[in-house]
């Protein structure tokens, strides 16, 4: 009997921390922003508006782009491209919100440390590394 309740109790705590425990998926993009023309590219289509408010630059690059699945709270590191990359600690909040500390690091060198809070489908703009005549931005979004 002992035994039966053991396995019972166990049971339930499995399905509570599958019931805890959500995947997202993370996708980001290193983006090159700045007055010369750029080349168009549908994957920038959701997050162009919003950098044009921001930056108020004509032309917005790809540079490169990474993804990846984290559960919450967990952590990963995404590979951007060119050097960069994003190593991200999620949490979640309330509703369809996260907390991620987002580190932004190229060749070692951190260029961005943050915290930001951020829902689903709605990209969080990090920026300002300036590079030549221009400004490089990383957008990540949780999707």
């Amino acid at each position: 009997m002992k035994k039966l309740a053991y396995i019972v109790l166990a049971w339930f705590a499995l399905g509570f921390a599958a019931v805890r425990a959500e995947t997202v998926d993370m996708e980001a993009f290193l983006i090159r922003a700045s007055n010369e023309s750029a080349p168009l590219d549908y994957h920038l289509d959701a997050v162009v508006p919003k950098l044009r408010k921001i930056f108020q630059f004509t032309g917005y690059e790809l540079l490169g782009q990474g993804s990846g699945a984290v559960n919450t709270p967990g952590e990963t590191t995404m590979d951007l491209g060119k050097g960069h990359s994003l190593e991200l600690k999620i949490r979640r909040e309330k509703g369809d919100r996260f907390k991620a500390e987002v580190r932004w690091v190229h060749d070692g060198k951190a260029l961005v440390s943050t915290s930001v809070s951020m829902s689903r489908n709605q990209p969080v703009v990090l920026g300002g590394s300036k590079e030549g005549n221009g400004t490089l931005i990383v957008t990540l979004t949780a999707k």
